[in-house]
């Protein structure tokens, strides 16, 4: 494996579960991470254990916003962990706005922040860029309509 000494890495979602865990290895192999999530006090305790990070308070749904902080920036790994799981109501006793924050997350989010830095990648010829996303993704569940349709996206990104 190549060694992760100083190479700048995104971390979305970082501020809990997989993101922080991901956020806080990345810092113990040496790079230098920059946590992405919208709670600040919670970003903040994950980058107590990650020396060298930086905290971004962003919604990865606010397209201009993920621009203007992620788009001149340039990283070695993007790590696309935001996600969002609520509404297991079935279909008929949904809710559309539960709906549309969990599309707007688990599509919209990653089209973003994907969208804010691969171009440096690509232009420099290098980076990695890692996508996560879930098993509802290939197996559907009763009330998972929407999250599981989202991490078919996620897939299909």
């Amino acid at each position: 494996m190549q060694s992760l000494k100083q190479r700048r890495a995104l971390v979305t979602g970082a501020s809990a579960g997989i993101g922080a865990a991901v956020a806080r290895r990345l810092a113990r192999e040496g790079a230098l991470v920059t946590l992405v999530a919208r709670r600040k006090e919670k970003l903040e305790l994950v980058a107590r254990d990650c020396p060298g990070s930086e905290c971004v308070v962003l919604d990865v749904c606010d397209a201009p916003a993920v621009d203007r902080e992620l788009g001149k920036r340039e990283f070695d790994v993007v790590i696309n962990n935001a996600g969002l799981a609520i509404g297991v109501e079935r279909l008929p006793h949904g809710d559309p706005e539960e709906w549309s924050r969990v599309v707007d997350v688990n599509v919209k989010g990653v089209l973003n922040v994907f969208h804010a830095t691969l171009g440096a990648m690509v232009k420099r010829a290098r980076g990695d860029a890692v996508l996560l996303g879930s098993v509802a993704g290939r197996q559907v569940y009763p009330g998972g309509t929407v999250y599981c349709a989202t991490k078919h996206a996620t897939r299909a990104i």
